[in-house]
């Protein structure tokens, strides 16, 4: 899977397109150069973004703290850039597509 992701100075950025209120919380793929992300929890008072964190914290072997949404807070289409990593790590912990 090619990940939609830019440089930052800190690591990197991710491009992710969120649905809520999915049977289960999985990354489903690319769509549109977005990193689609699956979520069980409905956009409200922040479950979502939360949970999105958690996803992306065990599928890529990261810290929760490392992983912070920079754009998008309450939408679905999202920025999330991710400290101290560059793209070779994060190809190591790349997950599986569901």
């Amino acid at each position: 899977m090619d990940i939609p992701f830019t440089k930052s100075k800190k690591g990197i950025i991710l491009r992710v397109r969120v649905e809520t209120k999915t049977s289960k919380s999985c990354i489903s793929g690319i769509y549109n150069n977005f990193l689609k992300v699956k979520l069980h929890s409905p956009p409200i008072n922040g479950e979502a973004n939360k949970e999105l964190i958690e996803l992306l914290s065990e599928a890529f072997s990261l810290k929760k703290s490392s992983i912070k949404i920079i754009k998008g807070i309450s939408s679905k289409e999202k920025l999330i850039e991710i400290e101290g990593v560059n793209f070779i790590t994060l190809r190591k912990g790349e997950p599986n597509s569901a």
